[in-house]
């Protein structure tokens, strides 16, 4: 994969300066600066085979509609806490984790609890399931959201 060039334009003498790749900018800016407020959160997609370890912040929720897309209904989605990298995401959630959560945990019960979920696919079948289990998080500093 590539390495995206990032540039800006000296105001004084109108040049294309090139500042580094991406990851150079992104580290030397996070070096000189603290956020303050995290305005967007990065997403979090359930994929097979790809365990993940989250505690969900927030009650799922259907997401926004994305304009001139194929895909007419909105993602379901919610705030989770990912235990193997201590940041906050919005996570899309897959159909059957939906039904899994919603069904063992009713009244959004599974807010606040810390998840082990791998979706597998369902051999022969056109669908996926998952592998999901509550994990103990007592002493896991939570952020507040």
């Amino acid at each position: 994969m590539a390495k995206t060039s990032v540039t800006t334009v000296d105001n004084q003498t109108g040049e294309v300066v090139e500042l580094g790749n991406a990851g150079e900018v992104r580290s030397a800016i996070a070096a000189q600066f603290k956020t303050k407020k995290r305005v967007t959160l990065p997403t979090l997609k359930q994929r097979v085979g790809m365990p993940i370890a989250v505690v969900f912040l927030s009650p799922m929720a259907e997401g926004k509609p994305i304009e001139n897309s194929k895909i007419t209904t909105p993602a379901t989605v919610a705030t989770v806490y990912n235990l193997l990298d201590s940041q906050t995401y919005q996570i899309i959630c897959n159909t059957v984790t939906i039904k899994e959560l919603q069904a063992n945990y009713p009244d959004n019960g599974y807010v606040g609890k810390g998840f082990y979920i791998e979706l597998h696919n369902a051999e022969g079948k056109n669908y996926k399931v998952v592998d999901m289990r509550e994990l103990d998080i007592d002493g896991v500093e939570l952020p507040q959201v």
